[in-house]
């Protein structure tokens, strides 16, 4: 049931169904308040000049909503971290730095550079490796190593048809790439970076989510090593520590006895440097990623961080360790930073274990938890000197949305009767995702929604139309990772639309590749080729515009725009295809295609001149779209 508030006159009015709800709502957040189990997670409905803002199945008080920052801290840090500001500049260093990725050049960063995702078009094309059956045939430009093009959008929902665009990773390390990712060169097969599978969502507000990945694979209770929490079987892998120096190690269990809650950031920090799509050529865990950090035979020790890259000395985190302009950082390896963050029963042992020392066999642990402290500095739209048009306008600023911007944010929140698009249904306020750490756990309070459940009280919403069923099965995949065996099928989560106007593609296929695009496959109808998967929306050629402009200008960060801290960041160099095209390209000695690197400048704390919307996806495309206007 949807509830509104209505206004009338300046004053707000509840409606009947408002005051038969409030009683027993006001009853359930009092008890959540008064025993303190979920002390922060009112579900309320935002106040300000619209005054209807709500969703479905929120609690609706009259008091002011949750601000983002509000989002629960991690709990048992304490039992394994020592320094939170050295944590916070492990995190950032490992994010960024390039000699992470098996080839020595892809790292985390590499697929989030540009607020927070990806924006490039060559190389971006990944075939049906998810559908059933598997498909390693390219649709889009017959072979990889393809530059889109703005007719290539929106993508094709033909029944051949079953390719993404996401982000390219590493090279097989097979002879032949088993997924397609190899050009025919005059009988010579020449492998090409491979590219995920699904479009590459923005680590910028992933704090806010409950789990994290389209298909919520990674959990909220990180277990130490993997991406996919407690095991349902109960065979997750654990960490150890020395209670001496010299004393064997100890199995320690996270989930049973660790209790790191509200955790999902360090879950899905630990997937990529072992995936075979994303950073790894070859099977490795983590105690192998000290083979890439290592130097003149010596392991992590001896490898300086960001040792490839520039860094601002004026960046937020790491400045006062730069050592520009010279490369690096002035530590002198990881393994310092480590021990200053960690406590000692963790990384400190003269005891090896199937050839590895404690301090590389729990870097798992302090991969996680490290680039967990850096992802949840990344709140666009938070604090007092900070947020987007949109927020201000919430905060009693009338001026600071445009008459365009508030039709389109009433289209956003009205339901279909009254002339809206129902919007706010999946993408709920504050955080614009029905998936928030805040919306699902005050559901749960409410209703005794399952944990894990990934269905669509936990912000997942199954067969939208995007895609056919059989391409991707989502969250109702078979795989290892636990989510409940009831999930169905191609079921995703529905991201949040802040910054949604610098994060192009959309969706994840990556289908389309503008705002209007998008706005217009839900006002048809969501065709998926197959199946029309609901009526219509009705709305007219002016309210799409106004739709549009809301969620381009309305929901933008100027600071995330800019580059401003906390989304400053080092010097990065990016794999952008490879010199050639579909058809061509050269091999390098290993026999491998031949990077084309695209070179991102190290930024400072104070951002940069030139907003990166000039870079945007759909920019690099040829497509033009009405410039923001400006703000007082």
């Amino acid at each position: 049931m949807i509830v509104y508030k209505n206004r009338i006159k300046g004053r707000y009015r509840w409606t009947r169904v408002t005051r038969f709800l409030m009683s027993a709502i006001l009853v359930s957040v009092s008890t959540i308040m008064a025993t303190g189990s979920l002390f922060w997670a009112q579900a309320v409905e935002n106040p300000g000049p619209l005054g209807n803002v709500t969703s479905v199945a929120n609690a609706t008080l009259d008091i002011p909503p949750p601000l983002l920052e509000d989002v629960p801290e991690p709990t048992g840090l304490d039992q394994f971290v020592k320094d939170r500001a050295a944590l916070l500049k492990l995190g950032k260093a490992l994010f960024w730095d390039m000699q992470v990725g098996s080839d020595g050049i892809q790292a985390c960063a590499s697929c989030h550079f540009h607020a927070g995702a990806d924006n490039r078009i060559k190389n971006q094309v990944s075939p049906g490796v998810l559908a059933d059956p598997k498909d390693t045939t390219f649709q889009l430009g017959g072979a990889p190593n393809y530059t889109l093009m703005n007719t290539d959008f929106p993508l094709s929902t033909d029944s051949d048809m079953n390719d993404t665009v996401s982000s390219q990773g590493v090279f097989s390390g097979e002879p032949i790439d088993p997924d397609g990712f190899q050009i025919n060169v005059n009988g010579v097969i020449i492998k090409v970076r491979r590219v995920e599978p699904r479009n590459t969502p923005t680590v910028i507000n992933a704090v806010f989510n409950r789990l994290q990945l389209w298909d919520g694979h990674a959990k909220d209770q990180f277990n130490g090593v993997t991406p996919f929490g407690a095991n349902p079987q109960g065979n997750y892998p654990v960490v150890y520590r020395a209670p001496t120096r010299h004393a064997d190690w100890e199995p320690f269990d996270i989930i049973q006895d660790g209790g790191l809650n509200n955790t999902s950031l360090a879950s899905i920090a630990v997937g990529p440097v072992t995936s075979l799509f994303e950073m790894t050529s070859e099977e490795r865990t983590f105690p192998d990623v000290q083979l890439v950090l290592k130097k003149n035979g010596h392991k992590l020790k001896s490898v300086r961080p960001l040792a490839k890259q520039i860094v601002s000395p004026t960046d937020s985190v790491l400045g006062t360790s730069s050592r520009s302009p010279k490369l690096g950082l002035i530590d002198k390896d990881y393994a310092a930073i480590i021990e200053q963050a960690f406590k000692r029963e963790w990384w400190d042992s003269n005891v090896k274990q199937d050839g590895y020392t404690l301090i590389e066999q729990n870097f798992s642990l302090y991969w996680g938890l490290a680039l967990q402290e850096y992802l949840s500095t990344l709140k666009a739209d938070a604090g007092p000197d900070a947020g987007t048009p949109f927020d201000r306008y919430q905060a009693g600023d009338e001026s600071a949305l445009t008459p365009q911007e508030i039709s389109g944010l009433q289209i956003f929140t009205d339901n279909v009767a009254n002339g809206g698009g129902n919007c706010s249904t999946c993408h709920v306020i504050p955080e614009f995702t029905r998936a928030s750490v805040r919306r699902t756990l005050a559901q749960e309070n409410l209703n005794g929604t399952a944990k894990d459940s990934t269905i669509a009280a936990n912000g997942f919403f199954t067969n939208f139309g995007v895609r056919r069923p059989g391409d991707d099965p989502g969250a109702g995949t078979s795989s290892a990772f636990p989510n409940p065996p009831d999930t169905p099928e191609n079921t995703f989560r529905a991201p949040t639309l802040r910054n949604i106007a610098l994060t192009a593609p959309y969706m994840h296929t990556g289908r389309f590749s503008t705002l209007e695009q998008v706005v217009d496959f839900y006002n048809q109808g969501r065709n998926d080729g197959e199946v029309q998967r609901a009526a219509p929306l009705g709305l007219t050629q002016q309210q799409l515009a106004d739709l549009v402009a809301f969620l381009r200008c309305g929901l933008t960060d100027e600071r995330v725009i800019l580059e401003r801290a906390p989304f400053d960041h080092p010097q990065l160099f990016v794999p952008n295809g490879h010199p050639g095209d579909e058809h061509f390209v050269t091999p390098d000695k290993n026999g491998n295609a031949t990077d084309e690197l695209m070179e991102i400048p190290a930024v400072g704390g104070d951002g940069v001149a030139t907003p990166i919307s000039a870079n945007n996806f759909d920019v690099k495309l040829g497509v033009s779209s009405i410039p923001c206007p400006a703000r007082p």
